[in-house]
């Protein structure tokens, strides 16, 4: 725990050395659409992997740029998995109906603040944290019963980007990040217990929610595994306007109360206009 606080702590007062050092900064924004890939197995639930594919990954940016580096990106997907052909079956309630495909939710909201160590005419090699604050949220339909599950994650990340300037229109991007300490929460194994009972008591969504987050704990490295990777080829049509594509790859797995582990990759087409 000594060693948690340490990270904390000294990421904290690089940070709070990085805002104290902000100049007027260009600004951009930032569109990112493409079609993405997830594989997934959560034992909580079952020993079953589900993937699929997706066209619903969508990426909407801020970023600010001069003597720091920062940005603001909320990233959304969403995928649908069925492990088997669609049956038919019957229900003494309802009576027949039709089974729906397993469903996977994901949002991020992340905000990364670094500063250029090195800048030069070809060079940009930007070091700082990253806030990542992610949410899973999964639903497995069994035909005529189901079951949901939620993993919420707040990270502390060490965050890199390293830019290359091929020529006065072209440049190709590296962004890493891993995190030094989360705080996660996952559904208790086998879905349900009693303090599960007692966050839905209200029969409230957001005191629920509240009530999920709360039950959640601290994990280094040893339970909760993440790396993030984006690589990015962009091209300026004019002064403001810039175009470009890239590829990006999020793993992600946990240990607690049983083993997840989440493989995310995207292809996407990028819109950049800087004022």
């Amino acid at each position: 725990m000594k060693k948690q606080l340490f990270l904390i702590m000294a990421l904290g007062f690089l940070c709070t050395g990085l805002l104290s050092a902000q100049e007027t900064a260009q600004s951009s924004l930032v569109l990112q659409w493409g079609m993405g890939h997830l594989k997934k197995q959560d034992l909580t639930f079952s020993p079953m992997i589900h993937s699929g594919w997706s066209p619903i990954q969508i990426e909407l940016g801020y970023q600010r740029s001069k003597r720091l580096e920062q940005r603001v990106s909320v990233h959304y997907s969403e995928y649908t998995s069925q492990l088997d052909q669609a049956f038919t079956f019957y229900s003494f309630y309802n009576g027949e109906g039709r089974n729906y495909p397993h469903n996977f939710s994901l949002l991020e909201i992340n905000y990364a603040l670094g500063k250029p160590l090195v800048s030069t005419a070809d060079w940009q090699f930007i070091l700082g944290a990253r806030s990542s604050n992610s949410l899973f949220l999964s639903a497995y339909e069994y035909g005529p019963s189901g079951s949901t599950a939620y993993y919420y994650s707040f990270a502390l990340e060490l965050w890199l980007d390293v830019q290359w300037q091929f020529d006065e229109k072209q440049r190709l991007e590296v962004e890493l990040a891993a995190p030094a300490i989360a705080f996660n929460s996952r559904s208790p194994y086998l879905t349900q217990d009693d303090p599960y009972f007692e966050d839905i008591y209200s029969h409230r969504d957001l005191a629920s929610t509240l009530a999920y987050i709360k039950r959640g704990e601290w994990q280094s490295w040893g339970k909760s595994q993440k790396v993030t990777a984006d690589l990015r080829y962009s091209y300026a049509l004019i002064d403001n306007l810039e175009l470009g594509i890239g590829y990006g790859l999020s793993l992600n797995a946990n240990q607690k109360p049983a083993r997840f582990v989440q493989v995310e990759q995207a292809f996407y087409l990028t819109g950049k206009v800087n004022f």
